[in-house]
């Protein structure tokens, strides 16, 4: 492509804890086609719960100071599971407490553990052109441990520990991890 680039910058990537480990060049602008594909799988029984999605991300990329284009990939996966500790359904639509939580008496509302791996490949030939390898890491793999508490249908609290290893990087002086303790309140009407 030739001309002016004044499209759009890519975003960068981060952790949920959002820490950035992954940022394209200043100049680097969207060129054209963004195809993407995401496919997901899920299964539900009792009180189990499991989802898997597949994700890749091939954006058409350009330098503003460059005239040629190129179409890079990402790809992206992630699985994850709960188990509902108190006995409920586990559904894809969420857990939804037998009895609300009371403070006084015996009724906890619901109560699952849950636990997500998931894994993201920068194309290598992003490198040195499209993002700078000092700065930017090639993958990131997170594990996820968590625990939901779903007073009634419509309050959820969340505790989720969250380890990040970052693989890729040829001169990065930081460190090659990342740990986050995330809580949320989450309420649903």
């Amino acid at each position: 492509s030739t001309g002016t680039k004044t499209a759009v910058a890519p975003a960068s990537y981060r952790t949920l804890a959002q820490q950035r480990f992954f940022a394209w060049r200043d100049d680097v602008r969207h060129d054209g086609s963004h195809v993407r594909v995401e496919p997901q799988a899920f299964y539900y029984a009792g009180r189990l719960g499991l989802l898997a999605s597949w994700v890749a991300s091939r954006p058409t990329l350009a330098r503003v100071s460059q005239a040629r284009s190129q179409r890079l990939t990402q790809k992206a996966w992630a699985l994850a599971g709960h188990w509902v500790l108190t006995g409920e359904a586990a559904t894809y639509r969420g857990v939804v407490p037998a009895r609300d939580f009371r403070w006084t008496g015996r009724d906890p509302g619901a109560v699952e553990l849950a636990a997500r791996w998931s894994e993201l490949a920068i194309d290598a030939a992003a490198f040195p052109n499209f993002a700078n390898p000092a700065t930017s890491w090639r993958r990131a793999r997170t594990a996820t441990v968590g625990l939901n508490w779903h007073l009634n249908a419509h309050v959820k609290a969340v505790l989720n520990f969250e380890r990040t290893w970052f693989h890729g990087a040829t001169t990065r002086a930081t460190r090659a991890r990342g740990d986050a303790v995330l809580t949320r309140l989450q309420l649903r009407y």
